[in-house]
């Protein structure tokens, strides 16, 4: 039997004199490791594709770029139909920070909407019968497959073209 883990409670504040303790019962830490786990796989993907795509002698371990500033960098690219897939990593960092800042967050319909409308229109552009997942961590899973793709492809095709081959 797996045991639950409880962390301690937050502070609530103060009430007739009383201190009120906010228990954290219900987090969901396979959810929540799962969306930091994509968003990390994903920012590597992007770290490595701004790398082999600019001069070697840029000092990008030492520059220490946010999440956000590599996404502004990329986002001035235009990627080839089906793959305008920025808007989305944009959304799945905003409901990462979310998930970073807000101990009892879930995920919910809405926040999954942005990756859910660019799975539905890389299923049609590709004229794929399999229907998007319903499952927020199966179109997570999805969606992080893709992107991570894309990228791994661009990465691969540069490393060649510089090698000659």
């Amino acid at each position: 039997m797996k045991k639950k883990r409880i962390l301690p409670p937050t502070f609530g504040g103060v009430e007739e004199g009383n201190v009120i303790w906010h228990r954290l019962d219900d987090i969901d830490f396979d959810e929540l490791g799962f969306i930091l786990s994509c968003h990390l796989i994903i920012e590597h993907y992007m770290d490595q594709f701004l790398m082999t795509g600019s001069d070697s002698k840029f000092g990008w371990d030492s520059a220490k770029l946010s999440f956000s500033q590599k996404m502004a960098l990329i986002s001035g690219l235009t990627f080839p139909d089906p793959y305008g897939f920025m808007p989305a990593v944009k959304h799945l960092n905003s409901v990462r920070n979310q998930f970073s800042h807000k101990l009892n967050k879930r995920l919910t319909e809405k926040d999954m909407l942005p990756i859910k409308y660019y799975l539905e229109q890389y299923v049609s552009y590709e004229n794929k019968s399999w229907p998007v997942p319903t499952d927020f961590k199966d179109m997570l899973d999805l969606f992080t497959t893709i992107t991570c793709s894309f990228f791994a492809g661009s990465i691969a095709a540069r490393v060649k073209y510089e090698a000659g081959t």
